[in-house]
């Protein structure tokens, strides 16, 4: 696959997350079809790995061997989608009794590595971190794109600022779990921090879409940096 065709996916990988969220906030009810959850941890899983790919087709296509600084900084960008995959993985094998067995059959060990040790109980340090290194993506791919390119530098400008707000609202829920770990404020917040999160959210997907499309637009990905 290269650059292009991963950021198809990219775009309706961002759209597909935007019709969750906002399925979520106006329908809460709305995933307690075991199917309609079924098919959410599937896409959410595939959302996941279209992320890997586009970056593995940024640094092919784009960084090249030189830029070490941009490079790195894909690959922490790269983590928190990988970890998620993880997570979705084991929501898939949790409502699937089947499948659950056959990977008890299979390895036992497995079996408790991804069920029994729950790997949910990192996802909030996990989230932090990967909001800070998308951050960090985005600022150190502003800071090396060509100015020649001056649409797509403003529209990574306006990522760098949604990703900022989405570390530092991630960073104030990171701190109040480990402030009150069983207070429950990260499950059920109250009304007025789901809102300001939901709308950071619906932000920085927004100004997302705005920048890959731009980015898919480029003829040639050579001339970026």
């Amino acid at each position: 696959m290269n650059l292009r065709k991963a950021i198809i996916f990219i775009l309706a990988s961002i759209i597909y997350t935007i019709i969750l969220k906002i399925s979520k906030f106006l329908i809460p009810d709305i995933f307690s079809s075991i199917y309609i959850t079924q098919t959410a941890y599937v896409l959410s899983l595939l959302v996941g790995l279209f992320s890997i790919i586009f970056g593995l087709c940024f640094i092919k296509e784009v960084i090249g061997k030189n830029n070490i600084q941009l490079k790195s900084s894909v690959y922490l960008a790269l983590f928190g989608p990988a970890f998620l995959m993880l997570i979705h993985l084991s929501d898939i094998i949790r409502i699937s009794n089947k499948l659950s067995l056959k990977i008890y059959d299979f390895s036992p060990w497995l079996y408790n590595l991804i069920l029994v040790n729950n790997v949910k109980s990192f996802s909030q340090i996990v989230l932090w971190l990967s909001s800070i290194f998308i951050f960090y993506f985005f600022f150190i791919l502003y800071k090396n794109l060509s100015s020649k390119n001056k649409e797509l530098k403003k529209a990574n400008y306006l990522v760098l600022f949604g990703t900022g707000l989405n570390a530092v609202f991630r960073s104030f829920g990171f701190i109040i779990y480990l402030l009150f770990p069983r207070s429950g404020l990260i499950i059920n917040p109250p009304t007025i921090i789901y809102l300001i999160g939901f709308l950071i959210f619906l932000f920085t997907s927004l100004v997302s879409l705005n920048f890959f499309w731009k980015l898919y637009r480029i003829e040639d990905y050579s001339e970026i940096l």
